[in-house]
């Protein structure tokens, strides 16, 4: 999955300037999350040596002697001999962290997906990594606005995909934001107006919105019929 290519900051997912407690938190929430107790085969030795570098990580950093050392190190472009990684290293990473990413949440681990797929962003930012991202985030309470961003963001870098559209659309309405889902899904329609998806998507917009008017109209006739 690719740890070992990336340097101890990025590996806890913490940024220079943390704090020790900040490094104890995020060594506390991706060990439960990464221990090989977790795994099972060959994902179970995968794990083994991705704990590993997490551990030796977290050892560096919250020693403020070795911290000092590491950043020295990294300012000289010589930390574990990894830090002037070749682009080709860095596609491996960010490839190897979406695959994990994507099986993640198609086992329905929404959570750890989400790790995963930030690092993958992170490192490769592209269409497919904000989609598995969005719809993973979509799963997780919570990250419902977190999900349309990654959606859009999905978007954005590939307006020709329907099946993002689809999926921010979706989100869209399920969070309640139907006028904002009523205008992407009018935008989806100019790339893809014979869509069967989409209207079948439409209908059930338009018939929700529909639903709403007539309760309003009715309250209104309610009220005056009051008055």
């Amino acid at each position: 999955m690719g740890i070992w290519f990336m340097n101890y900051y990025r590996i806890l997912d913490v940024s220079r300037n943390c704090s020790v407690e900040e490094l104890r938190r995020a060594f506390r929430r991706l060990s439960l999350k990464a221990h090989p107790d977790r795994f099972q085969g060959n994902d179970k030795h995968k794990a083994e040596k991705e704990y590993q570098f997490l551990v030796k990580a977290y050892n560096v950093l919250k020693d403020p002697d070795q911290r000092k050392k590491y950043d020295q190190s990294l300012e000289n472009g010589t930390a574990s001999g990894h830090s002037q990684h070749s682009q080709a290293n860095q596609l491996e990473e960010g490839k190897q962290y979406e695959k994990a990413g994507v099986a993640l949440y198609h086992r329905g681990e929404y959570p750890l997906a989400v790790e995963y797929l930030n690092k993958a962003a992170y490192v490769i930012p592209g269409a497919n990594i904000y989609f598995y991202k969005g719809l993973a985030e979509s799963k997780v309470p919570g990250k419902k606005k977190m999900a349309i961003q990654s959606l859009q963001k999905a978007v954005e870098y590939d307006a020709y995909q329907v099946k993002y559209r689809l999926a921010l659309i979706s989100c869209l309405f399920e969070m309640g934001l139907k006028t904002k889902a009523s205008i992407a899904l009018k935008e989806a329609k100019m790339f893809f107006p014979s869509d069967s998806n989409l209207l079948d998507l439409e209908k059930k917009i338009f018939k929700s919105l529909e639903k709403k008017e007539g309760l309003v109209k009715g309250f209104f006739s309610a009220f005056r019929g009051k008055s």
